[in-house]
């Protein structure tokens, strides 16, 4: 969660640490906003006393043109969702979302989401396909999750549409440390029989 980064370097910088080393989506370019948290953290490694609230709209802005504001409030319901009391704390490797996103978290997202496409859509390439991308990582955890979310529509057809978009962005692992067979393999799992 991107709301971490700023205390966390701040906090190295009190203890006097003089090199910070910082890893993300190692192998996967669509993953979680991978380039917005890349730019918050290069931004903040230059001068811990930055605002990353600032830096994150600004960069929102940019990056995604019209579609910022939807995204913007992605961001705040995933964050103030894994900050709720009840929440488990996150872990490294975490591999279901179910955990920290309620379903009532999850449809306000993914109606944000929905709306964050139609908004780039009126401003063409190449906010269009940065939403899109923006996006699969909440359309695969909707697929992870349809029954727990309690999802409408066809499970088939919503997988197959997020293989279609890992072909197109050329994603070849769907978390780090996995190779291009183990997603073949995650894929093969994921579908079942009924989606043949």
């Amino acid at each position: 969660m991107i709301y971490v980064f700023a205390d966390n370097i701040r906090t190295f910088r009190k203890f006097g640490a003089v090199g910070v080393f910082e890893q993300g989506d190692a192998l996967c370019p669509v993953g979680d906003f991978v380039a917005l948290k890349q730019y918050v953290t290069a931004h903040l490694l230059w001068n811990p006393d930055l605002d990353w609230t600032a830096l994150r709209d600004e960069f929102l802005k940019g990056y995604y043109g019209p579609a910022a504001p939807h995204l913007a409030r992605v961001l705040v319901l995933a964050e103030t969702s894994a900050t709720r009391k009840e929440a488990p704390p996150m872990r490294c490797y975490h591999q279901t979302a179910i955990e920290w996103i309620p379903v009532e978290t999850a449809h306000a997202a993914l109606k944000e989401m929905d709306l964050a496409l139609a908004a780039a859509a009126t401003a063409g390439e190449p906010y269009l396909r940065r939403v899109r991308e923006a996006k699969m990582s909440w359309d695969h955890a909707k697929i992870v999750h349809w029954s727990d979310w309690r999802m409408s529509g066809d499970r088939a057809s919503a997988i197959r549409a997020w293989m279609g978009n890992l072909e197109e962005f050329k994603v070849n692992a769907y978390r780090e440390t996995t190779t291009r067979q183990t997603l073949d393999d995650y894929l093969e799992g994921l579908m079942g029989a009924d989606v043949h």
